[in-house]
């Protein structure tokens, strides 16, 4: 068990945290930016933690590891809210820590998770000791885990579908085609993206419930499974 000694109050918030970076390209991201502080207090009081400086990564959102009252371990994130983050703690609620962190208790309206701790937390992109294909088949024993998740159930808790996800991506790549751009630029490109994000959908033999964000970063090495895929920066 980790001992978190208190941060100071300017640790908490580093300017060279990634999330500052890319959040502040934005009025929309600064405007989250700026009532960051408070909703760390507000939701560091509600479940009564005891944080530590954050984890450095993350483009949208910060995570800091945390202990609860009882000593236990945790991980704290607050997420800019944004749809594909909406239905993120549904998702690893209904995984329930089989093949993915458990989710120990949630605020979807502030878009904050409170996350099991993984330890020792390494990332399968960091693990050079394994090799390539070793790596591959440990990532598809997790996928497979993940996709036996009930489909039906996933959408009754308001997981939305992959096809209207890529629907909504195909009217944007055909707003993209039919804007004026240089006479280099191949605008057919645009158009055979929307044409696969609508096609492609339909091909699928079955529904399973899909990790958003499934990649080496986001496979930790953890001490009651090989790898578990948390969210993005543990």
């Amino acid at each position: 068990m980790t001992d978190l000694a208190p941060p100071a109050p300017a640790a908490l918030f580093p300017a060279d945290l990634p999330v500052f970076t890319e959040m502040s390209r934005t009025a929309e991201g600064r405007a989250w930016l700026a009532g960051l502080p408070a909703l760390v207090e507000t939701m560091r009081d509600r479940w009564q933690l005891r944080l530590g400086a954050p984890f450095h990564g993350g483009s949208c959102s910060w995570v800091a590891p945390a202990r609860r009252p009882d000593g236990g371990e945790a991980v704290l994130k607050l997420t800019w809210p944004h749809p594909e983050a909406r239905t993120e703690g549904a998702a690893l609620a209904l995984w329930d820590g089989d093949g993915a962190v458990r989710v120990l208790d949630s605020d979807p309206e502030r878009f904050a998770l409170l996350l099991e701790r993984v330890t020792p937390g390494t990332e399968m992109g960091d693990a050079v000791h394994l090799s390539a294909d070793a790596r591959l088949s440990a990532a598809a024993e997790v996928l497979r885990r993940l996709w036996s998740a009930d489909a039906d159930e996933a959408r009754a808790r308001g997981i939305g579908r992959l096809a209207d996800t890529t629907a909504e991506w195909a009217g944007l790549a055909e707003r993209q085609a039919a804007r004026r751009w240089p006479a280099e630029l191949d605008t057919g490109l645009y158009r055979l993206a929307a044409q696969l994000f609508r096609e492609l959908p339909r091909t699928a033999g079955r529904q399973v419930l899909l990790h958003g964000d499934f990649n080496p970063g986001n496979l930790l090495a953890a001490r009651r499974a090989p790898w578990l895929p948390s969210t993005p920066s543990r």
